[in-house]
């Protein structure tokens, strides 16, 4: 189709542009016959042509079905282990967030991820300890204590740093085998454990064979790590986080299994007959297989088109090759019935052509009389011909280098919606003037149509309509001989596949943000219609029933607190200009006249120009959230005021503390004066001729007198030692001498309770000591004392030991 200005000509159909000739073809002679081969080569020619270019649409679609296949393969997978990476993750945190993770917090944990719903394939979730060389034997006691006797690190052998698998859950089956397994100690696994710790992230590993697999099903494996820092300490360099590393989180993978849990359902076998191979790292060979969907492939593989796509994907830092291929004809088969349709059908009025050329040569007049028969026959092939192409999906129109229509089937005219009338008119003008009106950019298609006039270049794109409609064009070169005589147009309706992806894209962002906010209410807001959609779990959040909201925006807004309205416009507004992403907390006043706090987030869709289209967004109840807030402001407020209290009782308990040293201090003197006249008389009294009556009574005073003053002495020590004055001496004294004292005083109060009393002192301990011995036989007089008082039966026995010998400073264990 062109814009000239030539008058439309009797454009005929192909096959009446092909017929007419033959009525005025002169009689042929014997000597003419090369003619009837020529018709013959040509038909032959141009149905191969025509079949070849069917063929190759054909495979380019299959291909680039192949490749959205696989390109949703690799997404998927790549999600997955993100998904994985969270939950490692989420392990790390728990460790940041607890002073210590016990066996049985890790278990409620991982119990409560729910990966066996949620992402099946895991094997399980584990945490490996990192272990000094010093601390091991204490580590390996500590397990061994909590009911694992048989407990050890694996392998044996002296290391500069050990880990071990303290936690991995569910700790049964397979797992068990890897309990106590120390991954640093394996150099694949040593690498990766090694950049996660030093980059803060997760990290996956290399190719290995897991600890629990069996002798059975025995399939290639993968960890990934996600590093657990000390508390407190710095991890803002290399350094500091190698320092302040405690251990990793991390989950091991049985690639057979993972693959199973990741793709579902999925039989890529049946899909299309797409095989899935990944490899590790970005060369693929037989030994960097990770997994195969189908390892009976590679040794038999299907016969008819094979398509292959390798593609690199990026797994938590690690890289994996991934290899999809499709063997087989798989959808092929059916699709290729058009090509078989237009080969045999155009070597079928090929041939025809051929016979009716053949009988006008040998027969004359007699042939021409016949050849109206075969003209017949002729135009019933070109029906089947037509038929043919009216048994595409595909809108096909062939026109010559003047834009002038040669032939098109009743699919052209139902996607263009020509009308009967104009189609019948084969007004050529007419036709450009109405397809130009349905185009969105007409100028700039139909400048691509005059420029591939008289050119062999092929072309294939889409073309938009104004009723939303997308179609995608496809037109090739029509050759007549040596020459282009026009081009063949084809056009295919992907409205409804490109809507179905934009339905898919949308249904996957609102999915995203409904993960974020953990899975409650969704709303989607059509900003150029102002009309707003919600999902049931906003009505409830709003306390309010679908029936009575009007879906318009103002609908919204009524439902906000007055004091919140203008500032929620605001934010929106602000997130629609992109000036801030849409991220607040409002409060709503339900009917019933409660108040809720409400979190919201939003994303805004934008069209080509940069213009915002939709909001869609999430929102949650804080209330519960808000009023712990506020209950934890109105907790510290208490704290402070109890603080102030106990700073004012510890203010009082110190004055009263000095009054009390004070009055002991006082006491101790005031008694200490009239005790000391008592004990000096009865001295007196003792060195006075006494009858053996009187003595053992003075005695006792004096006893007791002495055992009173040292009472008060003690007194005074603990009061000098509340108020931090007491004082030591330093005296050169023998600690022999000193034992054999106090062996002497104890001796009486252990004879009285039939205990045996013993005082001995190492070797190696000085006897010649330099200290203040009356603290010291002060102590060891009260608890040896202590200890006769206590014990019932036995011996008690006080023995001297060397600790500590540094120059002149002596430390003694008693």
């Amino acid at each position: 189709m062109t814009s000239n200005d030539d008058p439309p000509g009797d454009a005929a159909p192909l096959t009446a542009a092909v017929s007419s000739p033959l009525a005025s073809t002169p009689e042929p002679t014997p000597r003419n016959w090369h003619f009837a081969w020529l018709v013959l080569a040509v038909g032959l020619l141009l149905a191969a042509s025509t079949a070849l270019y069917v063929r190759a649409t054909e495979e380019k679609l299959a291909r680039r079905d192949f490749a959205s296949r696989c390109d949703d393969i690799h997404v998927t997978i790549e999600d997955r282990m993100d998904d994985h990476a969270a939950i490692l993750l989420g392990g790390a945190a728990l460790f940041d967030a607890s002073d210590r993770v016990t066996r049985e917090a890790w278990r409620a944990f991982t119990q409560r991820q729910n990966v066996d719903r949620r992402l099946p394939g895991i094997q399980g979730i584990g945490f490996a300890l990192l272990i000094p060389p010093a601390a091991l034997p204490r580590h390996i006691e500590e397990i061994r204590s909590e009911g694992f006797p048989q407990y050890t690190v694996r392998p044996e052998g002296d290391r500069e740093v050990y880990s071990s698998i303290i936690y991995l859950e569910p700790f049964t089956d397979r797992n068990l085998r890897a309990f106590g397994f120390d991954m640093f100690s394996e150099p694949v696994r040593r690498t990766a454990m090694e950049l996660a710790r030093d980059t803060n992230r997760p990290v996956l590993s290399g190719k290995v064979v897991l600890v629990q697999e069996t002798d059975e099903n025995v399939q290639a494996g993968t960890l990934m790590y996600v590093p657990v820092y000390r508390k407190g300490m710095p991890t803002d360099s290399t350094e500091q986080r190698r320092a302040a590393l405690f251990g990793w989180v991390y989950s091991p993978y049985r690639m057979g299994d993972l693959m199973q849990g990741v793709l579902g359902s999925r039989n890529l076998r049946r899909e299309q007959s797409i095989h899935l191979e990944i490899f590790d790292g970005e060369q693929p060979s037989s030994q960097s297989l990770l997994y195969d969907s189908s390892p009976a492939a590679n040794e038999t593989p299907s016969p008819g088109v094979r398509f292959t796509q390798l593609e690199r994907l990026d797994i938590s830092g690690h890289a994996w090759t991934v290899r999809c291929t499709r063997t087989g004809s798989g959808g092929l088969a059916a699709a290729r019935l058009g090509t078989w349709f237009t080969l045999v059908g155009g070597a079928f009025l090929a041939f025809m052509l051929f016979a009716l050329v053949r009988v006008l040569e040998s027969t004359g007049v007699a042939a021409q009389r016949r050849a109206k028969v075969l003209s017949d026959e002729l135009q019933e092939s070109a029906g089947q011909l037509q038929a043919i192409l009216e048994s595409t999906h595909d809108g096909i129109l062939a026109v010559d280098n003047k834009g002038q229509m040669l032939q098109s089937n009743r699919q052209f005219a139902d996607l263009w919606r020509i009308p009967p009338a104009l189609l019948a008119s084969r007004d050529d003008h007419a036709m450009l003037a109405h397809v130009r009106g349905q185009l969105a950019e007409p100028e700039a298609f139909l400048n691509k149509v005059q420029a591939l006039y008289d050119t062999t270049a092929k072309d294939l794109g889409t073309i938009a309509l104004k009723d939303g409609r997308v179609f995608e064009r496809n037109s090739s070169p029509l050759w007549i001989g040596n020459t282009v005589a026009g081009r063949v147009w084809f056009f295919h309706d992907i409205t409804a596949r490109k809507q179905a992806a934009e339905a898919l894209q949308l249904a996957t962002e609102r999915l995203t943000l409904a993960t974020r906010a953990g899975g409650v209410g969704i709303w989607d807001y059509d900003v150029v219609n102002h009309r707003l959609v919600w999902d049931n779990q906003m009505f409830r959040l709003y306390g309010i029933g679908a029936q009575p909201f009007s879906g318009a925006y103002d609908a919204w807004q009524a439902g906000l607190h007055p004091e919140d309205r203008q500032r929620g416009n605001e934010e929106i507004q602000m997130a629609l200009r992109g000036e801030r992403d849409f991220d607040t907390e409002v409060r709503v006043c339900w009917p019933d006249g409660t108040t809720h706090s409400i979190r919201a987030l939003a994303s805004v869709q934008r069209d080509s120009g940069g213009q915002p289209v939709r909001m869609i967004g999430t929102n949650w109840d804080i209330t519960a959230q808000k009023q712990a807030e506020a209950e934890l402001q109105e907790t510290n407020r208490r704290l402070a005021e109890a603080t102030a209290y106990a700073n004012d009782l510890a203010s009082r308990a110190e004055s009263a503390t000095a009054a009390k040293g004070e009055f002991l201090a006082n006491m101790s003197h005031e008694i200490r004066t009239p005790l000391n006249g008592v004990i000096g008389m009865t001295g007196l009294l003792l060195d006075t001729p006494l009858n053996p009556e009187q003595r053992p009574y003075a005695e006792a005073a004096r006893s007791s007198g002495e055992a009173l003053l040292g009472l008060i002495n003690d007194i005074l020590d603990f009061s000098k030692i509340e108020a931090g004055k007491l004082e030591l001496e330093t005296l050169d004294f023998e600690l022999l001498s000193l034992l054999d004292d106090l062996a002497t005083i104890l001796a009486v109060r252990a004879h009285e309770k039939d205990l045996e009393l013993f005082c001995g002192v190492d070797p190696a301990v000085p006897m010649r000591l330099r200290g203040d011995p009356g603290r010291l036989r002060q102590i060891l007089n009260n608890l040896a004392g202590n200890a006769i008082k206590f014990t019932s039966a036995g011996e008690v026995a006080i023995r001297a030991s060397l600790v500590e010998e540094a120059g002149s400073d002596v430390l003694l264990r008693f």
